[in-house]
């Protein structure tokens, strides 16, 4: 590692937490480029699903050609290329107006939350009960076959399974945007909703499921 860069650190005072870059090899054929949120008083962490469109984490990482910009839009990164052993990453201040609007509508643009390329990824550990996709796809799950995980309704098709499905044609022509875009969840946190905990100004609170902002 002589001489090598083995990771990035982006610490704004715009964003409560730190971000931070590595290249890892120890994935496999998932290997590359991944963003871990960090708070910064704190050793809480949590890993930036940059493919957002997928209830699956494999494909979280970022890939060749695709931009990110942090959520205080003052850096902007971009995987410009990667090997078997290395990456190499363009970090740059992030311009103002129009010109970083046409960043973020660049096709291989993603924030890691509402817009992200999209991916067909197989979630095969959430569907682990069932011996993964291949299972579910053999025993002839796919045309039909529904999981309710959350509270939500996935389709095997198209959600879950859509590689064993033969579904990557579809998954993979649909918008860069997620349905819904941005909204709040139906959750409380110690007893208060959404809009009472911004009229309280605890946006910016971590909470047990996440960032109460974000």
């Amino acid at each position: 590692l002589s001489g090598q860069l083995v990771g990035i650190q982006i610490s704004l005072h715009g964003n409560t937490r730190d971000i931070y870059f590595s290249y890892r090899k120890t994935p496999g054929k998932e290997a590359g480029v991944f963003a871990v949120f960090q708070d910064k008083h704190a050793p809480d962490s949590e890993l930036i699903d940059m493919a957002c469109h997928t209830p699956s984490q494999k494909d979280a990482r970022m890939q060749p050609g695709w931009t990110y910009v942090d959520p205080s839009s003052q850096v902007v990164v971009v995987l410009e290329k990667m090997t078997e052993e290395t990456a190499i990453i363009h970090v740059y201040k992030a311009p103002k107006d129009q010109a970083l609007a046409a960043i973020r509508a660049r096709g291989n643009f993603t924030d890691g939350t509402y817009k992200c390329p999209r991916t067909c990824t197989d979630s095969d550990l959430l569907v682990s009960n069932f011996d993964g996709c291949a299972t579910l796809a053999r025993r002839g799950y796919c045309p039909d076959g529904v999981i309710k995980m959350g509270g939500r309704k996935y389709l095997i098709s198209k959600d879950l399974c859509p590689a064993a499905c033969g579904e990557c044609p579809d998954v993979l022509t649909g918008p860069t945007v997620l349905r819904g875009g941005c909204g709040d969840r139906n959750v409380k946190i110690n007893g208060m909703s959404c809009p009472v905990i911004a009229a309280k100004g605890h946006c910016e609170a971590s909470t047990n499921i996440g960032h109460a902002g974000r």
